[in-house]
Parts: structure tokens; sequence; C-alpha cells
């Protein structure tokens, strides 16, 4: 959208398309990284703002896309692998991956 405001040009980007790429873009990082990564990763990995990603991240989580775990501070996110009737299904990695960071394992 193109706003002339007292002669100067304004122009305004819808973000449809920035939305859905940076949406691709947290899971195809996700989908690469089995063990998690904090949202302050996932951040620096797109470069983009963390409070930009954070945005993002919520929308995702919201559709059952990606969760996310509480470890100390910080979130660690995962990438949902498939769902199954209606359940988020994940794979052996990050299952392994949780129980080593409550201290289950090792």
């Amino acid at each position: 959208m193109i706003i002339n405001y007292e002669h100067q040009l304004i122009i305004i980007a819808d973000g449809a398309g920035l939305t859905k790429d940076i949406r691709e873009q947290i899971r195809k990082t996700l989908a690469g990284a089995p063990y998690g990564m904090t949202i302050g990763e996932i951040a620096q990995a797109l470069k983009v703002h963390r409070y930009t990603a954070t945005k993002y991240i919520f929308e995702l989580i919201g559709r059952e896309s990606i969760f996310c775990k509480d470890v100390g501070k910080a979130k660690l996110c995962f990438l949902v692998k498939e769902k199954v009737k209606g359940t988020s299904a994940i794979s052996i990695a990050v299952i392994f991956a949780l129980l080593w960071i409550a201290g289950g394992l090792l």
C-alpha cells in the first residue's frame, strides 16, 4: 500500500509474505535441531529481533506446530513432528532431550 502524506510517499508492506516466510523458517530451523533451541537462538539463526521471533513462535505454539518447555529462565522450543488423533506425537530424539534436560538420564 502506498500513501501520499504531505508530499511524502509512505510504503506500507502488508507483511503476509514475510510472516509466512518467518513461520516456515522457524519450522525449518527447529527441524534441524533435535535437542531444541531457545527463542534467542532461533532469533539469532533467522537474523531477526528476539521479540519478532517470540511473536511468531507463540503463534506457532497456538497452531500446535511447535511446543516449548521452560528450562530455567529460557524456553526451549521443539518442532512437533506429526499429529496422531489430535495429540502431538514427537520423535524419540526429542523425548530423549526432554529427559536429559529434566535430569532423568545420565
